[in-house]
Parts: C-alpha cells; sequence; structure tokens
C-alpha cells in the first residue's frame, strides 16, 4: 500500500512522517530537514531514519560549498548529486531487504521532471512494498497521475 502525507508548505508533513516512524517502529528511510539563515532557508538535510545519519540535499545558491558536486537546481537551490546516490543506494537496499514502510520525504517537481528521486521513486513502487511518501497539497493530484499510483491511502 502506497500511503501519503500531504499538506501544505510549512503545514508539518516532515514531523508527521518522523512520528509516524518513531510511533509504529517499523521500516526505514529518509525525511527532509529544512534549515533556516538570515530569514530564508538556507538548505535541506535527508536524514535517514533508522540512523539518523545526515547530508545536504540542497543549498541555496548563496551557501554554496566548493566540494559539492552538482546534479540540478531548483530555485535557488542546487542539490547535491552524492546525496541523491546515498538515498538511491540506501533505499536500493531496503528494497532488497524487503524493509516495510519505506518513507521517502519529498516528491514534487523535481521527481515529475525525472530528476531528483524519480528513478528510486520509480523501484519503490515496482517493489509493491508499503511506502509512505510526501507531497505536497498541490503537486498531489500530478503525481497520483505521472506514477499512475491508484488505491493510495491519505494521511
Amino acid at each position: 500500500m502506497i500511503s501519503i502525507i500531504t499538506g501544505k508548505i510549512n503545514s508539518h508533513k516532515t514531523t508527521k512522517m518522523i512520528d509516524h516512524f518513531e510511533n509504529f517502529q517499523q521500516g526505514d528511510g529518509f525525511v527532509s530537514l529544512k534549515f533556516m539563515k538570515d530569514h530564508r532557508v538556507d538548505h535541506y538535510e535527508m536524514m535517514k531514519l533508522s540512523t539518523k545519519e545526515r547530508k545536504v540535499l540542497m543549498t541555496h545558491k548563496d551557501s554554496l560549498k566548493e566540494n559539492m558536486i552538482l546534479h540540478t537546481h531548483i530555485g535557488p537551490y542546487v542539490i547535491n548529486q552524492e546525496t541523491i546516490a546515498w538515498v538511491e543506494n540506501e533505499i536500493s537496499q531496503m528494497i532488497k531487504q524487503n524493509v516495510s514502510p519505506i518513507y521517502l520525504d519529498e516528491i514534487g517537481k523535481l521527481e515529475l521532471s525525472h530528476e531528483g528521486f524519480h528513478h528510486i521513486l520509480v523501484n519503490m513502487i515496482h517493489s509493491e512494498l508499503d511506502l509512505i511518501l510526501v507531497v505536497r497539497d498541490s503537486m498531489l493530484h500530478d503525481v497520483l497521475e505521472h506514477y499512475q499510483m491508484k488505491d493510495v491511502h491519505i494521511l
């Protein structure tokens, strides 16, 4: 079954996902944590739920580090390819080990453009394992249609 946590920007979707993982203590996956600086989002980090390990996913162009391998960008944010690869590798291992549910925060514009976590999301859906995803409410219809998700449970 695919379950989706949805809501508007800053509606605590990530917090709900973390709470769900902590309450049920099953599965594994990743959440995206937001960090502010000077009244703007400075960067996002992906955190593996089971280990709390974190890696920078997106950084505002004004805060870029020299050693960051760039993947793509969305607005003023540059995406770290190493973190994308880390998440994809870890989730691939979860699929092989039948970890369930697998959590992934957040599916949106990048994935609809076949970037970001698109490839691993396709593998997750084909695995037929239970999934818990975060999708912004304004993107929900497009994501459901694009990935042909049926019988989705909205949390």
